[in-house]
């Protein structure tokens, strides 16, 4: 599967007077940076016009580095030879901010994923600064690299950056105490640093090779084969499906569980390749190479590259190699690294305050929400007595008529209990035979599909931990922004059963605005345990906030005339409760027609929600 015609090369242009060092994708943008001194925007869908969309002056050194703040494009980056960084903002081209404390060029540069004046570089004088460009200056110095660094990526939540150098030595470093998590030895250059967006797992790329750890436990998962050209860029795409690298063959898939394999190549004709970048849509997946001043913008349909092709399951199969490349198989073998050593800083106890709001810092720029398509599911949860509403057009008063789909006798939703007193819709008598058993055939029959049970139940225990990660720092709203970005109603119901007691005491505002939707889509299920444990948390929710809403809400009403920024922040939160809690009435009202413990608790919640409107 190497055809050309998933990969389509947009344009071929001069950029720069000089030789260009560095690029950078963010949306439609790009930027390049330059040995002449100036960075050049260009749109993904304007490179023909050979005009930049805005260049960007300031430095006096040839631009080594470039980095967007995120998908918006609002701010810019860029590192010179020189060791200064200057940031600018994109609408008015104005410099912003200046730093200027590496000794050295500065090679890499990231900005915090959850604020934009914070600001991490890696310079060739093997320091890496932290920095907070409202006051020009470095927060932190982080010191224990032995060569130039190369490569530099945030942790999705923002508590740790990992750095990579030219020697192949890479660093987890805690931003809260500016010690060192864990560091690895590889066998050479590093080249690209990227996270799973879900799952606690880290890819390097270094030189030739692709490596992926588990950051759980700080294991190495295994490796690739030594590739026939150095790998420039990965990344996973949003779904996480697959890692994408980019080397001078073109675009590669891979797989990194059983074994480390290559799923797919496309063959992109880029050699030089600077940065690479999804659209969007993930349908799409862009490329900037580099020849001297020349650019090459380059479009791969990642719609259909396996796995994100709509293609059966069975259908995914490993791929070879590129065209002229000798096999070299890869046995799935583990390789455990050795046990780093970790060198804590001296004031690990007292983390420094201006630091502090790295660790408090969510998951950013997710995509919306959604159910992972890692594992497709036999059935969805709401599948079961869909109902066809006819609009009754023969009188002037809106009215309904509801059919249901599937009987017309019991329009009722069944909900499944959590326990029984015996088997539903089971014959014993029928269901065990008398004659003996072959253990074997037993054995085939009880393993038939468990790989796929094994699958789902293997991702919801990685996304319990990424929940109990945030859950051990205290980081309450984290976990919250991690678990609307799952979707996954059955890790939702196993968090929240476990944390009831410390939830009543870390509920804010904000945590009762996030965790709304979550409930709303709970007591829409069949399941009992799910509308039982929503049920639950919208009475601790009522029952805590309604008179503050309420209060916050009548202040508004009755207030004329003065301005106060607290207050009116206070009464946006409060309206954003009110609306998201009133939001869930209707199915309340659903709920107190069933029988059992679900009524009772939902007669409750509804009474509450009548006293708050």
């Amino acid at each position: 599967m190497m055809s050309k015609s998933r990969a389509s090369r947009l344009g071929e242009f001069f950029a720069h007077k000089l030789e260009i060092n560095c690029a950078s994708i963010s949306g439609p943008v790009f930027a390049t940076g330059a040995n002449d001194c100036v960075v050049n925007l260009w749109k993904m869908d304007e490179e023909r016009t050979h005009k930049p969309a805005r260049t960007l002056v300031g430095h006096s050194k040839p631009v080594q580095s470039v980095r967007f703040n995120s998908y918006k494009c609002e701010y810019l980056a860029a590192g010179s030879k020189s060791g200064t960084i200057r940031k600018w903002d994109l609408e008015s081209g104005k410099v912003i901010a200046l730093l200027a404390e590496h000794r050295a060029s500065v090679s890499c540069l990231d900005f915090h994923p959850s604020t934009d004046h914070v600001l991490t570089t890696g310079s060739m004088d093997t320091n890496i600064k932290v920095w907070d460009d409202h006051k020009n200056k470095s927060m932190m110095t982080l010191k224990g690299h032995n060569a130039p660094i190369c490569a530099l990526q945030h942790s999705p939540d923002g508590a740790w950056v990992v750095s990579g150098d030219e020697k192949g030595s890479l660093i987890i470093w805690d931003l809260q105490s500016r010690g060192i998590v864990q560091d690895f030895k590889l066998g050479a250059r590093v080249t690209s640093i990227a996270f799973h967006p879900v799952e606690m797992i880290m890819a390097v790329s270094e030189e030739r090779r692709i490596r992926f750890f588990d950051l759980q436990n700080f294991t190495e998962l295994g490796k690739s084969t030594l590739q026939t050209s150095k790998v420039h860029k990965i990344m996973f795409p949003k779904e996480g499906k697959a890692l994408l690298s980019a080397d001078s063959d073109g675009l590669k898939s891979w797989s990194w569980e059983p074994s480390v394999e290559m799923l797919d190549f496309v063959d992109a004709s880029w050699d030089n390749i600077a940065d690479i970048e999804c659209s969007k849509s993930g349908s799409i997946l862009y490329g900037v190479s580099l020849n001297k001043n020349i650019v090459r913008t380059t479009a791969v349909k990642l719609y259909k590259v396996d796995p994100f092709s709509i293609v059966p399951q069975a259908g995914l199969r490993r791929v070879t190699s590129p065209p002229g490349r000798k096999k070299d198989s890869y046995g799935g073998r583990r390789t455990p690294l050795r046990k780093a050593s970790v060198t804590m800083a001296p004031n690990r106890q007292q983390p420094d305050p201006q630091s502090d709001l790295l660790v408090r810092a969510n998951i950013s720029n997710p995509p919306s929400t959604r159910r992972s398509d890692n594992v497709r599911l036999p059935f969805q949860e709401d599948d079961v007595n869909k109902f066809v509403i006819k609009k009754n057009r023969g009188r002037n008063k809106r009215s309904c008529k509801i059919s249901s789909t599937l009987s017309r006798k019991d329009p009722k939703v069944k909900i499944i209990p959590q326990k029984r007193d015996q088997p539903i819709g089971l014959n014993m008598s029928a269901f065990l035979k008398d004659k003996n058993v072959d253990t074997a055939q037993l054995r085939k029959d009880i393993s038939k599909d468990h790989s796929a049970f094994r699958a789902i139940l293997k991702q919801r225990m990685v996304r319990l931990r990424v929940l109990r990660t945030y859950w051990s720092k205290g980081d309450m709203k984290g976990a919250i922004d991690s678990l609307v970005k799952m979707d996954d109603r059955s890790v939702a119901v196993d968090f929240l059963r476990h944390t009831q007691s410390q939830f009543q005491k870390a509920m804010t505002l904000d945590i009762c605005r996030e965790i709304v939707p979550i409930l709303g889509q709970l007591i829409k299920t069949r399941f009992e345990e799910y509308i039982t444990t929503a049920l639950r948390y919208l009475e601790i929710l009522l029952s805590g906030f309604s008179p503050v809403i309420k209060s916050t809400i009548a202040i508004n009403k009755s207030s004329v005339g003065n301005v106060n920024p607290a207050l009116e922040d206070r009464i946006g939160r409060c309206e954003a409760c009110y609306s998201a809690l009133m939001g869930t009435k209707k199915d309340i009202e659903t709920l107190t027609k069933k029988g059992g413990s679900i009524q009772a608790s939902a007669l409750e919640v509804l009474r509450l929600l009548v006293a708050l409107s």
